[in-house]
């Protein structure tokens, strides 16, 4: 944190009633499991955990104080301080805002569809040729894992990058409340988990609550060549700076002349409104070249180089399970993107594909929470993966039923694609591992490695 607190001091901005004597804490958690002495004890309550349950679990491994739902009542209290509030999930949220109100520079907020780890890791890379930056770490992007990472702010740090993601409308819109953002990002909005948003309508609305905390003078970051980009315009507040990327030449970052190196990067100039600046990207995918112009529109207006801006791209690294290729033989590589999937996701990786030579192969596992147009999405998936490619595999109950229909190769389960994948994998040529969280893709890869005796397969720096 910024500083040590004392509960008397945050106790008025949490409307909480302090019981027994003050204390100070150097740190918050939310994991009994996780507690050093010194921290203090957040007890939130989840759909499957209660953490009012570990209190005394918390307490014994060094906790100085605990915060609390109203209604608990336990037989009898702890000896140490407690905070009663109405909500413990608000009440740390509102202690990460405080700890916030501590730090003086720049915090970056972004959200997409899709791309928003890679992009978060591109601006943190680029950032850190100009300072020290703190940014969520995995995928702590919901509205515990923005307060998390909030928590983690120090003195030492010059800029926060802060992933949000959501599951529902409303999401957003309370993770930048505790945030308070200057420089928000929306990288895109697809029918990416549109089951709890209503459709693509719904995506956007909730997309666009990213830019509902900025005040005059801050900046909006906008993808001039998404589809949704007049909605989102309109939906940032008055005052607020918009400034924009996109391979559309009118957009204030952008990139001209794109030499597209088979499946390595590619090199590009940079213009940042009417400055140039050679790039060599060591990312493959023409969708991380938006990626980077979104990056580097941000460092720019943090105060990085031109220069600076490319020598970070010839650094950034893959990010794990997203597009990340892995050479399985002199002549095979697997890109590994099973993190996660959507229809514009699942196009990328088919793009990169299509560039590259050799046999080309899609093993593709069901894309989750597409709503009624799931079976449409899958088809156009579907349709899209067996035009531009070599083979297309697939798993899972969506895409196994359209299989069926389309005469494409369909799998019961990953087991029997790892065997015949040991197969393909001697001609030359690539793969793409691609489904939803849900369908663990993942294990395709590790089972292939364990089956071929590949223990340390080499992750390809583009």
């Amino acid at each position: 944190m910024i500083h040590t607190l004392r509960l008397s001091e945050i106790a008025s901005t949490l409307s909480a009633r302090l019981i027994g004597g003050d204390s100070e804490f150097s740190n918050v958690c939310t994991d009994s499991r996780e507690i050093q002495p010194g921290d203090l004890y957040v007890a939130l309550i989840g759909q499957k955990f209660d953490g009012h349950n570990y209190v005394s679990d918390a307490l014994k491994a060094g906790a100085v104080a605990v915060v609390v739902s109203l209604d608990w009542n336990p037989d009898v209290l702890p000896d140490s301080p407690v905070l009663k509030v109405r909500d413990t999930q608000i009440a740390y949220g509102e202690i990460a805002r405080y700890v916030r109100h501590g730090f003086d520079g720049n915090l970056i907020a972004l959200t997409g569809s899709c791309g928003k780890t890679s992009t978060k890791e591109i601006i943190a890379t680029l950032l850190s040729l100009n300072g020290n930056v703190l940014a969520t770490k995995k995928n702590l992007n919901n509205t515990i894992g923005v307060p998390k990472t909030l928590i983690e702010l120090t003195k030492d740090h010059s800029f926060a990058v802060v992933e949000m993601g959501a599951n529902a409308p409303g999401e957003i819109k309370l993770s930048v409340d505790f945030a308070e953002p200057n420089i928000s990002m929306l990288l895109n909005a697809s029918e990416a988990h549109t089951l709890g948003f209503g459709g693509l309508s719904g995506v956007r609305n909730a997309k666009s609550e990213i830019f509902s905390n900025l005040k005059p003078g801050q900046l909006a970051v906008l993808n001039i060549d998404d589809p949704g980009f007049e909605f989102f315009k309109k939906k940032v507040p008055a005052g607020v700076q918009v400034k924009t990327f996109g391979l559309n030449s009118s957009a204030d970052v952008t990139a001209k002349h794109i030499i597209l190196s088979s499946g390595k990067g590619s090199k590009f100039t940079l213009d940042i409104v009417g400055q140039m600046q050679e790039i060599e990207l060591s990312l493959p995918g023409k969708h991380q070249i938006l990626n980077f112009l979104a990056g580097a529109l941000v460092a720019y207006e943090c105060g990085c180089s031109l220069q600076q801006i490319a020598d970070g791209a010839k650094k950034l690294k893959q990010v794990s399970g997203r597009l990340a290729p892995v050479q399985v033989s002199d002549d095979f590589v697997i890109y590994d993107d099973s993190y996660n999937a959507s229809p514009a996701s699942m196009k990328a990786g088919i793009d990169l594909l299509s560039s590259l030579s050799g046999k080309k192969l899609a093993i593709l596992g069901d894309m989750a929470e597409l709503g009624e147009e799931s079976n449409s999405l899958h088809q156009e998936i579907l349709d899209y993966a067996s035009e531009n490619l070599d083979a297309v595999w697939v798993v899972g109950e969506i895409f196994t039923g359209l299989a069926i229909k389309n005469n494409v190769e369909h799998f019961e389960n990953k087991s029997e694609i790892v065997q015949r994948l040991t197969v393909f994998s001697k001609n030359k040529g690539v793969a793409l591992l691609k489904g939803s969280r849900s369908m663990a893709m993942e294990t395709i890869l590790s089972d292939f490695n364990k089956l071929n005796n590949n223990d340390n397969l080499e992750r390809v720096a583009p």
